[in-house]
């Protein structure tokens, strides 16, 4: 019996110390522009994708050298295939962030715990990609 009870304050305290990520998005935005936090108005877009808002980086081929050689050849492919952004689409949750006079797309995450074991919902990290400044 006790376990039980030890085991529902557990999770009303490991619940009781998430972060929304909507709240690190506003948090994050009021910082970068000074914003108070009560003039800040957050909404998720879940039609967007962040990865939208980065430069696409140049596509081609790998220098011949490189392409005559199956070994060099397979190491570009996967060094193509890291640059990619498609990843970072199924991590981040994509928010409008708007106030003073400003507005941005932005994406944000629960990043990866210390123990590198799930996410730490105790927090939010947010970025806003270099195409996101709406204005």
């Amino acid at each position: 019996m006790n376990v039980t009870y030890g085991f529902t304050l557990t999770m009303m305290f490991s619940l009781g110390n998430c972060k929304p990520l909507a709240t690190g998005a506003q948090e994050h935005f009021a910082k970068e522009f000074s914003c108070p936090l009560n003039r800040v108005e957050v909404t998720k877009r879940s039609d967007l994708r962040i990865s939208n808002y980065f430069p696409k980086l140049p596509t081609g081929e790998p220098p011949s050298e490189v392409a005559a050689d199956p070994e060099r050849l397979a190491k570009w492919i996967v060094d193509q295939a890291s640059h990619s952004l498609g990843a970072i689409d199924e991590n981040m949750d994509v928010y409008r962030v708007v106030g003073c006079d400003h507005e941005v797309i932005m994406g944000c995450a629960h990043p990866q715990s210390h123990d590198g074991v799930g996410a730490d919902y105790s927090t939010a990290t947010c970025i806003t990609p270099p195409l996101g400044k709406l204005k």
